[in-house]
């Protein structure tokens, strides 16, 4: 959400402004919807934190957004990646760090932090279920984006392998909807 970042990589989107006053505009009509955040390609710090400021501040106003999704730039096949001459994901380290300032960051405000699969792998994206992430996404059955920009990470996961995996940490899964609300019929089958 800063307009010099989206005029170089996205300059036929929207602005800054124009997403803000449409995204309060919806929540204070009662939609609910997802923040993001694409990070690791041509963004500062300060880019960053501006980002995730406007974010909370939306949030503290209308309480529309279900989660926030910290999405990591896959730059091997994009033509971002290219044009910038990025040729490298953010470090793992770097990644988990950002999962933990978002969970404090956004603390009462937001309380999902969603790790994304198709970026990160199922394994390291259930590793941040232990450094902020308490989400771990959907389970996509034609993921292109990703694909497209030269992710290996394939394009689904089962809900097993989701429950498997979770297990391992120690935690417990959960199947929910697209609010958040829990399915109690998956946590039976856990047993």
């Amino acid at each position: 959400l800063d307009d010099l970042v989206r005029q170089a990589i996205c300059p036929e989107k929207l602005t800054a402004l124009e997403w803000i006053n449409i995204i309060t505009t919806a929540h204070r009509m009662g939609l609910k919807s997802t923040a993001t955040i694409l990070l690791g390609h041509i963004e500062t710090p300060r880019q960053i934190v501006r980002h995730i400021e406007i974010i909370r501040n939306i949030q503290k106003q209308t309480g529309g957004f279900t989660e926030f999704i910290p999405l990591i730039f896959v730059p091997y096949g994009a033509i971002l990646g290219k044009k910038f001459d990025i040729s490298e994901i953010l470090p793992f380290p770097t990644v988990q760090r950002f999962y933990a300032l978002c969970r404090i960051y956004f603390h009462r405000w937001i309380p999902n932090i969603q790790s994304s699969w198709p970026k990160l792998g199922l394994e390291n994206a259930v590793k941040c279920l232990s450094t902020g992430a308490n989400d771990l996404g959907g389970t996509l059955y034609e993921e292109n984006i990703t694909r497209n920009a030269g992710g290996t990470f394939g394009q689904e996961v089962s809900l097993d392998q989701f429950r498997e995996q979770v297990i391992k940490t120690g935690k417990t899964p959960r199947l929910r909807d697209t609010l958040y609300n829990p399915l109690p019929d998956y946590v039976r089958t856990l047993v």
